[in-house]
């Protein structure tokens, strides 16, 4: 039922009910998923779903206004209600998910033994196909899939209790999830034995993958144009074309990344996904942008508008937050020294995108010593502000890699986003 002639039979006919209305059909967009999840467990009973979803959403255009809604269903009679509701500003009602069972036995069969490790396996399979039109463009097919296994190892010894994430690509043959669990598992011993982290301002090396985040979170979000046009950004007009960095640091928004678990080829909208540089050497040079805020900014967009599902309308959004490779050895950098903090593993934190200020705590860290790695380190939390952060940056290192697995990124609604850096090095940063 999705495909290009009926979304035209389609749109031909709702098209009509909108002008009745005395609206003007802006967007039309079908989608059909599937989503399957697994899991198993050291302490608890394996289970599994399977969702299926189907749905379509509208936009409607009156004057200066658009309104939104979404439902189920992809027929003609569902569709002309959503125009009708969208013309009436009033969103669709959502519906409850189908359930189903799945097999777990490889989920199963990959937990370890023995258990002094507490671990989970949960398996993520997201794969959907949709398909939009515009008033000004004519259908675009675009297709999302996602597969991939987390492993959490947790583990406890008198009265401490430690937790790893880690992420690794799902294979039929299970191939690598044996060693994505033991490197989760000895991570989690790992921490067991940490210290607390020091305190102050300190030189601070964050490693490869997973450290785009802190770039993710304090960079790439306040530059989706949304923010920017809702003045909920730190960005401001008279930050362009001045250095706020060393001329090493690069940041890009790269739909088309090799070896990352997010590709695209295509936005939401149907637009042509395209690599977005948004701080090139040191400098403030891009927006991400989707048709309405390209619109507002009287230029083209750029393929970043995303949404979770056919239930939210587009936005400004980021794919792969990418730090580009630098010209520096990684041991060179860590090396350089003397005393600081190495942090392996960085998870999501939170960040004020109007006044830029942060807070990212680390998974995994390590006491930096005379040029090399000690012992590791507990409670280990970055701070400061978007500026002081971009101005603290010393170094790029060469050892480029992706993030292995994808995360969920949260604004208004969720959609998978995927992480690339090198080796950083940052000088008088805050850690808390």
């Amino acid at each position: 039922m999705i495909s290009r002639p009926y979304l035209d039979a389609l749109w031909g006919r709702v098209a009509r009910v909108a002008a009745r209305k005395g609206v003007v059909l802006d967007e039309l967009y079908l989608e059909d998923a599937r989503r399957e999840r697994a899991w198993a467990s050291t302490h608890a009973p394996p289970g599994a779903l399977v969702e299926i979803d189907r749905g379509a959403s509208v936009q409607v255009a009156k004057g200066g206004l658009v309104a939104f809604a979404a439902g189920a269903g992809l027929a003609f009679e569902d569709v002309e209600h959503l125009v009708k509701e969208a013309s009436s500003r009033l969103r669709a009602p959502r519906r409850s998910p189908a359930h189903a069972s799945l097999g777990v036995e490889r989920l199963v069969a990959a937990l370890p033994r023995p258990r002094d490790v507490h671990v989970t396996l949960e398996l993520t399979r997201s794969r959907r196909r949709f398909i939009v039109r515009h008033a000004e463009r004519s259908a675009r097919a675009g297709h999302e899939a996602i597969e991939q296994v987390e492993v959490r190892a947790e583990a406890e010894r008198r009265g401490r209790r430690a937790m790893i994430e880690v992420r690794a690509p799902f294979r039929e043959d299970g191939r690598g999830l044996a060693a994505a669990v033991a490197e989760a598992r000895e991570a989690a011993r790992r921490a067991l034995t940490a210290r607390p982290a020091p305190r102050g301002k300190t030189t601070v090396v964050v490693g490869p993958g997973s450290g785009a985040a802190l770039f993710h979170e304090v960079v790439g979000h306040p530059l989706e144009a949304d923010f920017i046009a809702s003045g909920r950004s730190w960005y401001g007009s008279h930050l362009v074309g001045r250095p706020l960095a060393t001329a090493e640091l690069t940041i890009a928004d790269d739909p088309g990344l090799e070896g990352s678990p997010v590709r695209l080829e295509r936005d939401n909208e149907g637009v042509r996904a395209r690599r977005v540089l948004l701080l090139e050497e040191g400098v403030l040079t891009g927006l991400l942008l989707d048709r309405a805020t390209a619109r507002f900014a009287g230029t083209e967009t750029n393929g970043h508008a995303r949404r979770s599902s056919w239930r939210a309308p587009p936005r400004p959004r980021m794919t792969n937050t990418v730090v580009l490779r630098g010209k520096h050895r990684a041991q060179d950098l860590v090396g350089s020294v003397r005393r600081g903090v190495y942090v392996a593993r960085l998870a999501f934190g939170r960040a004020d995108f109007v006044t830029g200020r942060f807070s990212m705590a680390a998974s995994e860290a390590f006491a930096i010593e005379d040029g090399k790695l000690g012992a590791p380190l507990a409670n280990v939390h970055l701070e400061g502000d978007a500026l002081s952060l971009l101005a603290s940056v010393v170094a790029v290192g060469s050892d480029l890699a992706c993030e292995k697995g994808a995360l969920l990124c949260d604004k208004e609604d969720e959609v998978w986003v995927g992480l690339a850096q090198p080796t950083v090095l940052l000088h008088g940063i805050q850690v808390g």
